[in-house]
């Protein structure tokens, strides 16, 4: 069989350490910052409406501040003052969907939190739409990044998780009707 494989007086090559070789990894922190996260998105989870209206207040403010500054033409683009480019008014959609978000983390009722997930994802979506958009360099001036356009972002993740996971006291309340 050996020499049907061609190996019988090779000597081949170690490829992986032994294992005696092999010493324990210290995972320590690793696992202490892991159960950090866990326990804050457990203990955030129990104000989801409020974290989740919070951050709808945030991408609507984010839409007024600098998203990106063009040096070579010194213009500033915001979420709704675009001069002298061709992006329109990108905030607006945004602050649409995260007004109405806003409202329906408000609303304790089953549908309200089925219906958000929708606006929550569409709202992310025109988020990193508008993020690739701005900030894609155009016929060599390329944008400086300004945290606007990352608390844009930020804001829009955090919505959208926030409305994925609502308090299970919210469901069980908008079951019932009352």
């Amino acid at each position: 069989m050996a020499e049907w494989l061609g190996r019988a007086l090779q000597k081949l090559l170690q490829r992986f350490k032994s294992a005696r070789d092999l010493q324990k990894e210290d995972h320590s922190l690793e696992t202490m910052v892991l159960f950090f996260c866990c326990y804050l998105l457990l203990y955030i989870m129990k104000y989801s409406n409020q974290v989740g209206a919070a951050a709808s207040l945030l991408v609507i403010l984010s839409c007024f501040l600098t998203w990106v500054i063009i040096p070579g033409l010194n213009i500033y683009v915001t979420g709704f003052s675009t001069e002298g480019t061709g992006f329109g008014k990108p905030g607006i959609m945004n602050v649409f969907m995260s007004a109405i978000a806003l409202v329906l983390f408000l609303v304790p009722k089953l549908w309200a939190k089925k219906t958000n997930l929708f606006f929550a994802g569409f709202n992310l979506a025109w988020a990193f739409r508008n993020y690739i958009l701005v900030s894609t360099c155009h016929g060599g001036d390329c944008p400086s990044r300004q945290w606007g356009l990352y608390l844009l972002l930020g804001a829009s993740l955090i919505q959208m998780v926030m409305a994925a996971l609502p308090r299970e006291s919210d469901i069980k309340t908008g079951r019932s009707g009352s």
